[in-house]
Formats: structure tokens, sequence, C-alpha cells
């Protein structure tokens, strides 16, 4: 298993299988004034990497939230299980897509770090800016 996509965009979305990202790669949110919520998505797919021993999915995660100086400001954590309605095919890669809302209150502007972490795979930092700016 490992991470094959992970952005934060304007919007994600998972419809029958495919993961739905408008505007992504954010790494700037502009805000009128802090505290503010996030207010965007994590788009992620996971590659199952399957052998075709099993038609069971399971996997747990957290998305970790920290301020340029280490501090945690935000986490979540959960679990995804599930089952193919039949065998995998194993000559095409099998995706997991998920998107999560990012709602996490940011208490100042300043560059974050959003760590999505799969137990058992190498996790993936993505860094944003958090700006101050007035009405356009």
């Amino acid at each position: 298993m490992k991470i094959a996509t992970a952005t934060i965009a304007d919007f994600a979305s998972v419809r029958d299988g495919l993961l739905t990202i408008v505007s992504a790669g954010v790494t700037q949110l502009h805000r009128p004034a802090y505290p503010a919520p996030m207010g965007c998505y994590l788009a992620v797919l996971v590659d199952l990497e399957l052998d075709g021993s099993t038609t069971a999915i399971s996997l747990s995660f957290t998305i970790r939230v920290t301020n340029s100086a280490g501090e945690q400001i935000a986490m979540l954590g959960g679990d995804i299980a599930g089952e193919f309605n039949g065998p995998p095919e194993l000559d095409t890669p099998t995706y997991l897509p998920i998107a999560f809302p990012l709602e996490y209150g940011l208490p100042a502007g300043g560059v974050y770090d959003l760590e999505f972490r799969v137990e058992g795979v190498e996790p993936t930092t993505l860094r944003f800016k958090a700006n101050v700016s007035g009405p356009s």
C-alpha cells in the first residue's frame, strides 16, 4: 500500500469510485481575519497494491495539522473498511479515493504542515501558508 496522490484542494468528492478534485495544489489560504476555518479539502488516492489474496480493505489513518513551531493545531483519525464486490483485477492499479473536508480552525496566519498518515505507509506532508487579506 502507498499514497499515490495527496493534495489540498478547494473541493473534492468521491462518486462511483472516482475522486473529483477542483483546484488542486492549494498552498495559500486567504482569510480576512484569524482564527478562521481552513475551508478546503484533502484529496487522496491510496494505491492498495493488492495481491489477490483478499477482497477486504482495511486501513487506519490520521490527519495532523501543525504550525511552524511544530505545535499541533488539529488531529483527526479513523478507520476505513470495506470489501470489493468481487475479486479485484490485478493487472490494473486499485486505488482507494478519499476526500476529507478540512474545517479545522487555524488560530493565526502563518505556515502550517498537514500530515496524512496511513498505518504502515510513509506519511505525506503538505505545507501551506495562511495569509491575512482584506475584502476584495
